[in-house]
């Protein structure tokens, strides 16, 4: 269960998308989609590179597919979601562990399956898909980050929360000291309200 209280819209030309980020399988790429984002990087920059049937790449501060943030990032290509699927968004780069802020989103997953685990995926979009093969080679864009509230959970095992993302653990029919909680520094009583460090956590109800 996901418990991160984002998303993004990619405002375009054309309408906006609304992304669901990959956190659990790529948390080192969405936060740095996600801070540039936040400091403007992408406002403005163009899609330089649209193949119909393919991609819509963008995320070149020079507009020609050259440049980057002025660093690398590694691939992350490990998890569950790493399929090229229409509406997914994944990192461009020029050989693995190259990537930085370039990235594209897919026209279909026919032409792009080879591309599995070769780059990361870290999002997809969820609505406005009608408007991936509209993007037109040279249309701008800018990416617009939305935390959203996170709402009261169900307990269950498992739980992903994302570094520094205020979370709400709520069993629902428990009141205060309902559960426990395990996860990467260490344990505590439910309801939590606070910012956890990124990872897995086992919720156990007590009765």
């Amino acid at each position: 269960m996901h418990l991160c209280g984002m998303n993004a819209k990619i405002h375009t030309d054309h309408g906006t998308m609304t992304v669901e980020f990959f956190e659990k399988d790529a948390p080192n790429t969405v936060a740095n989609f996600v801070k540039l984002a936040k400091e403007g990087f992408y406002e403005g920059l163009k899609f330089h590179r649209v193949i119909p049937g393919f991609v819509a790449q963008g995320g070149c501060p020079q507009g020609i597919g050259s440049g980057g943030p002025g660093y690398t990032i590694d691939c992350e290509l490990d998890g569950d979601n790493q399929h090229h699927d229409k509406g997914v968004l994944s990192m461009a780069h020029a050989g693995r562990n190259t990537g930085g802020s370039q990235f594209f989103i897919v026209h279909n997953r026919e032409n792009t399956a080879h591309l599995d685990r070769n780059h990361t995926c870290f999002g997809k979009v969820t609505e406005g898909l009608d408007l991936v093969e509209k993007i037109n080679q040279g249309d701008t864009f800018r990416v617009e980050v939305i935390e959203d509230p996170v709402p009261p959970v169900n307990c269950g095992p498992d739980v992903f929360v994302c570094e520094g993302t205020p979370v709400l653990l709520d069993c629902g029919v428990f009141l205060a000291d309902a559960f426990t909680w395990t996860g990467p520094t260490g344990t505590g009583n439910g309801p939590q309200h606070e910012a956890l460090v990124s990872g897995d956590y086992s919720v156990t109800v007590v009765a």
